[in-house]
């Protein structure tokens, strides 16, 4: 706590990073924390940005960073027991008798017709079709639903992003992503 000129206590950690986790949990407003907590508008919004950063950087080497050799191998795993043998999918395909060499992304109708969207075969035929739209469709639906985890207990995920700055979204949401595996958090 900071005493300011006037020899006064500032704001506590725990107004703080109160202020930060109903923000995020809920989606409020950074002005409306005030009604709650008795603390303005443009603190709230430094409260937010200084503790998804401070949690970015406590827990980055562990739970926020890119997936090692072991992760790898274990996401292999789970992909073989769903009929995936052995390996990632290749990034090379054919559609419409046009061969691409780049990621694809796995959509539904609702993208526009790019070549990186790879959109669900709507009647498919032959049994090796079939197949391809079972498992599209089983691994579309593994990150609908981590995503809407991920919404249903950070409200702030959900909302508008356009007033946030670009390094803030970000680290929100690495936050609210590894808030949601170490458990930080009790909400939801």
């Amino acid at each position: 706590m900071r005493v300011d000129a006037t020899r006064k206590k500032g704001l506590s950690p725990l107004q703080k990073c109160t202020t930060a986790i109903r923000i995020l949990a809920y989606g409020s407003s950074a002005d409306s924390t005030d009604d709650y907590i008795r603390i303005g508008e443009s603190t709230a919004v430094e409260c937010l940005e200084r503790f998804v950063s401070g949690v970015c950087n406590i827990f980055r080497a562990e739970y926020l960073r890119r997936p090692n050799n072991e992760d790898v191998e274990r996401l292999l795993q789970m992909g073989n027991a769903r009929s995936f043998p052995g390996q990632a999918p290749a990034v090379q395909y054919i559609v419409n008798r046009t061969q691409y060499n780049m990621g694809y992304y796995l959509a539904d109708g609702i993208y526009p017709e790019w070549a990186t969207f790879l959109k669900t075969i709507p009647m498919p035929q032959g049994e090796k079709m079939k197949l391809f739209v079972k498992q599209q469709e089983s691994a579309r639906k593994d990150v609908e639903r981590a995503f809407g985890v991920l919404q249903s207990r950070f409200a702030i995920v959900r909302g508008p992003t356009r007033a946030w700055r670009v390094d803030t979204l970000k680290n929100i949401m690495h936050a609210c992503r590894g808030e949601q595996r170490v458990g930080l958090v009790g909400f939801g």
